[in-house]
């Protein structure tokens, strides 16, 4: 198994305090690796395969070596995206990043309005998102805006998509929101099996007109979920890690997160648990990726027995770990999101593109034409 893409969490440090963060960040305080601990770390990802990574936070910007770290990615010929709220993605930032070569950004806006999106993610953030967008637009990065699909917004998603084009964005896409982290506090904002399946059916029916008129923006969603009837269509044959539930990654992984603080994860639905893979200050990348016990955790056998009867258990195996873990306690234990002959619960990375009709592992794999 080689690894392919990695997330690396710079710090848990941020200038804004999002209602849905996972990673509680700027009230979990985590010490940060160093640069040089950092690119030691890039190096043995690249060495065991790596071909793209991605910056996350917290704030990224806020690192005061990011113009640095993103170079050294950058001239090891390693495909590198950074997140970002926008609020420090300034005119002279967004330059700065162009001219040592980063291409790719991803923007987070979670409302079509002021009002809605500063609802979810503190006073200002629209105005910076915005901002940030243009200043990138101006630069002519590749940008993905992406949202949080919430209670609150789950119905402005395609407003958000229509302001991302207004602006020229061509990448639009949203994550379901998981409540784990500071989202453990604001459960109520968790849409429902159900209601998830519906709100994405209502997208569907909004986006009719930008079909029609053959769209090139690309709307990617976290498809989280399948109704029974429609489960045996569905093929993770081709996915690679990502995106094919927890059974899938445990034998096809593919894809690592990096924690500021050193440990490392194999989703991002395990990163409020124990379940650490590992810690690069203690051992090498290498020694995780190839052998640490706990990815065991990804082993669904236990919840598999739970539902071996089930026509849909080679598509599901049983659920995501880190939904039985959230809803139930324990991570054995069978997806309690399952609602059996109405709905099966896919694993929470999933894609789907409604452009081009695609299904997979990561928003790349459903990009490709």
């Amino acid at each position: 198994m080689r690894l392919n893409e990695m997330d690396i969490h710079l710090t848990n440090r941020c200038n804004l305090l999002c209602k849905t963060c996972c990673y509680s960040s700027n009230e979990l305080l985590l010490p940060e690796l160093s640069t040089y601990k950092l690119k030691s770390v890039i190096d043995e990802a690249i060495n065991i395969g790596c071909n793209d990574i991605h910056f996350s936070g917290g704030e990224p910007l806020l690192r005061h070596d990011i113009f640095e770290l993103a170079e050294y990615v950058i001239n090891r010929n390693i495909n590198l995206r950074i997140q970002t709220n926008g609020k420090l993605l300034t005119k002279e930032n967004a330059k700065k990043l162009k001219q040592i070569g980063l291409k790719d950004l991803m923007i987070s806006i979670d409302g079509h309005t002021k009002e809605s999106c500063d609802f979810i993610r503190g006073k200002g953030s629209y105005e910076a998102a915005i901002e940030g967008i243009k200043n990138a637009i101006n630069e002519n990065f590749n940008i993905r805006v992406n949202a949080v699909l919430t209670e609150a917004n789950k119905t402005l998603f395609v407003e958000i998509v229509k302001l991302a084009t207004s602006l020229g964005v061509k990448k639009c896409s949203s994550f379901y929101f998981t409540p784990i982290g500071r989202g453990a506090n604001n459960f109520n904002l968790w849409i429902n099996p159900k209601d998830y399946i519906a709100t994405c059916d209502m997208i569907d029916k909004d986006i009719e007109g930008f079909r029609k008129l053959e769209f090139d923006t690309d709307i990617i969603i976290e498809k989280a979920y399948s109704k029974w009837k429609d489960a045996s269509s569905i093929s993770i044959d081709g996915f690679t890690g990502c995106g094919g539930g927890c059974g899938h990654v445990f034998s096809n992984r593919d894809y690592l997160i990096l924690r500021c603080d050193g440990n490392v994860y194999p989703c991002i639905l395990l990163v409020d648990t124990p379940f650490t893979l590992g810690n690069v200050k203690s051992t090498t990348l290498d020694n995780i990726w190839k052998y640490s016990k706990n990815w065991e955790i990804l082993d669904r056998s236990t919840a598999v027995k739970q539902c071996v009867d089930c026509e849909h258990i080679n598509l599901c195996n049983g659920g995501c770990a880190g939904y039985a873990h959230l809803l139930s306690g324990n991570y054995n234990n069978s997806d309690p999101r399952c609602v059996k002959m109405e709905i099966v619960p896919l694993c929470p990375i999933m894609k789907y593109n409604f452009r081009n009709d695609k299904l997979g592992g990561s928003s790349d794999d459903v990009l490709l034409d």
